[in-house]
């Protein structure tokens, strides 16, 4: 079968050591060691595509974080979100107060989203916006290829044609793999979409490419599939930072992560199979997708797929 969506684990955990200590730079005397995860690090964590993180329903809502063994100390621990333009921010609302370099305790001492000890645990609620579980779907089947949704007019390149009548025309051409070609070919047969633009598929030494009658057409269509595909809350990774107060660089610290998904209740996988008691199988794969697409394509369902795998059946938007 082919690679599951999403195998539906709720609270799958991982290992991470934290020994690269650095100084702080300012404040109360302490160290800290930074863990980043990448959003696709943390998907194949997890088990499902990176989109499912954030998908309502599925999103990761809980951080456990605990530290087995015999480690001395008292940790603060804290989680912030690095959007893909490099800004960062906290993934948490709660604080926690730690005790300060002293010992004592103290309500000016620094703030963390959890404080741990050895033997000891603390759950870290998370905040990262939600998308719609029919958008995580499509975008992680039709168009995980596009990293950057302004790269899809990229592809398009203007031709003019000079006709008998001695006017002008001016067409678009992509390459068909593109996702350009890939929108257009699911549109074939959707009036409303092509409005009566003529498409022309046609070999060249770089593959296949399409020619739309109307290039203002494609370069519309295109901004539409920008938007769709537009997603301002997406992470590109979370940054996990172990903090030790006092003036004692320590060793290393293995923390152990649970990543809580839908408050760790049961989620439905997708793509994917389930075993029961009986050893009886049965089929998650049936991943419902959009067959056409608009500008609101990502948040609309209505043709169904089998695995993973797109219906490439054209003209289901009709609306």
């Amino acid at each position: 079968m082919a690679e599951p969506l999403d195998r539906g684990d709720s609270a799958p955990t991982a290992t991470a050591t934290f020994d690269n200590w650095q100084a702080r730079a300012e404040g109360a005397p302490g160290y800290f060691s930074k863990l980043r995860i990448p959003d696709d690090t943390l998907a194949k964590v997890v088990g499902c595509k990176n989109h499912h993180l954030r998908a309502e329903g599925r999103q990761l809502t809980h951080i456990e974080a605990s530290i087995p063994g015999q480690t001395d100390g008292i940790f603060g621990i804290t989680v912030h979100a690095k959007g893909h333009d490099g800004a960062y921010k906290s993934a948490s609302n709660q604080v926690d107060h730690h005790l300060s370099a002293s010992g004592d305790n103290d309500a000016s001492a620094d703030r963390y989203h959890a404080v741990l000890s050895c033997g000891s645990s603390g759950t870290i609620p998370i905040h990262i916006e939600t998308i719609p579980l029919d958008k995580a779907t499509a975008t992680a089947v039709r168009w995980s290829d596009v990293t950057d949704p302004e790269s899809v007019k990229a592809d398009i390149s203007r031709v003019d044609i000079k006709k008998e009548d001695g006017s002008t025309q001016t067409i678009a051409t992509f390459p068909v793999d593109s996702a350009m070609g890939r929108l257009y070919k699911l549109n074939a047969n959707n009036k409303s979409f092509s409005k009566g633009v003529k498409l022309t598929e046609f070999p060249t030494d770089t593959g296949s490419h399409m020619a739309v009658s109307d290039a203002s057409h494609a370069e519309e269509r295109a901004a539409s599939l920008a938007e769709a595909l537009s997603d301002t809350g997406a992470f590109n990774s979370l940054d996990i930072h172990l903090h030790a107060p006092g003036y004692e660089r320590p060793g290393p610290v293995n923390v152990k992560l649970q990543f809580r998904r839908n408050n760790g209740d049961p989620i439905e996988p997708i793509g994917t199979q389930v075993q029961d008691a009986d050893g009886k199988l049965t089929d998650k794969g049936n991943v419902k997708l959009p067959e056409g697409i608009h500008a609101n394509v990502l948040s609309l369902v209505d043709g169904p797929a089998t695995g993973v795998e797109a219906s490439e059946t054209p003209g289901a938007d009709e609306e």
